[in-house]
């Protein structure tokens, strides 16, 4: 499935926010490639550093990191790097400053998932 029928998915599932639609982006976005912003560009464990990635907050309770379906997004910086769905969700759940994600489309829509729900998709590979 290409970028512009994940960004559709997106859309209809922050619009309608839906269990139905919900579980099409989940099924959908397996094993895709999304992208995100660096703080610094260095490579994970290349000499230690851990890997620093920006966060934004949502309301009270949310401190996401935000995930981009397209590598050509404008709000991606000039430090960013992709990495595939279950990696990231893996990447998200070891951050102890994080307790979500931002699935953000190439256009306006955008899709939140707590921590709770992270941890229920990553449950069957553990």
């Amino acid at each position: 499935m290409n970028e512009a029928n994940i960004d559709l998915i997106i859309r209809k599932a922050a619009e309608s926010k839906s269990d139905e639609d919900y579980k099409l982006f989940f099924n959908t976005i397996r094993r895709k490639e999304l992208f995100f912003n660096l703080i610094n560009s260095e490579q994970l464990g290349s000499n230690g550093d851990e890997l620093k990635v920006p966060t934004v907050s949502v309301g009270d309770n949310l401190n996401a990191v935000v995930f981009y379906t397209s590598a050509q997004d404008d709000r991606l910086s000039n430090k960013y790097a992709g990495i595939v769905w279950e990696k990231g969700l893996e990447m998200v759940s070891r951050m102890t400053n994080v307790n979500g994600i931002i699935i953000q489309s190439s256009s306006d829509a955008w899709i939140t998932i707590a921590q709770a729900k992270i941890d229920e998709l990553l449950s069957p590979f553990k």
